[in-house]
C-alpha cells in the first residue's frame, strides 16, 4: 500500500507547550496528505509549570523536561534543529539560521514571550521569569517577518488548533 501523496506542508516553529500538544494528537490522530515538520533550537523544551519543584530539587531535568525528539517521530513529522530567524510570507517560506529556507501552506508560531521584568526593590538575581525558557533561562525568541507588504515583529503567538482545522 502507498503513502497518500503530501498535499499540503504544515511547519510548526518552536517546540513549547502548544506544539508538544500537537505533535501528540498528530501522532495519535494523523492527517492525510500533510507533511509536518517542527523547526526547533532545543530538543529538550522545559515545561515551565514545574519550574518551583525544580528549583526546590524535588524534579531532575529528565523529570521536567519533553524530549522533542520521540515525541516528532511518533508523530512522523520531521525534526529540524535550528533557529527561525525570519519568514518570507511572499514566498511561504521559513528563514533559518543554519539551513536552507523551509516552505509551508500552513505555519504555526509558539516561541513562547519573554515577560517585562518591572523595577522591585528585590535585588534583580531573586526575580526569575520562566516562560519561553530552554533550560529555564530568561532569553526570549524574537524574529522579524519579511514580505512585500509586512514587517514586524512577533513574540508569542500560540493557535495550533485553527491550523489542525484548517487541515482536517
Amino acid at each position: 500500500m502507498q503513502a497518500a501523496p503530501i498535499a499540503q506542508d504544515l511547519v510548526l516553529i518552536g517546540g513549547g507547550h502548544s506544539h508538544a500538544i500537537a505533535l501528540k494528537q498528530f501522532g495519535m490522530k494523523p492527517i492525510a496528505e500533510v507533511r509536518t515538520t517542527l523547526i526547533t533550537d532545543v530538543v529538550q523544551t522545559p515545561y515551565s509549570g514545574m519550574l518551583p519543584g525544580y528549583v526546590a530539587g524535588l524534579y531532575d531535568f529528565d523529570e521536567c523536561h519533553i524530549d522533542l525528539r520521540p515525541l516528532s517521530n511518533f508523530a512522523q513529522a520531521q525534526i529540524v534543529v535550528d533557529r527561525a530567524i525570519s519568514l518570507d510570507l511572499a514566498n511561504q517560506r521559513v528563514i533559518c539560521a543554519n539551513r536552507p529556507p523551509i516552505a509551508f501552506d500552513f505555519l504555526s508560531i509558539d516561541i513562547g514571550s519573554t515577560p517585562t521584568v518591572a523595577p522591585c526593590r528585590e535585588p534583580i538575581d531573586t526575580r526569575s521569569p520562566s516562560n519561553r525558557s530552554p533550560n529555564f533561562s530568561t532569553s526570549g525568541s524574537k524574529f522579524s517577518i519579511t514580505s512585500a507588504k509586512i514587517h514586524s515583529r512577533i513574540c508569542g503567538w500560540r493557535s495550533w488548533v485553527a491550523v489542525r482545522a484548517a487541515l482536517s
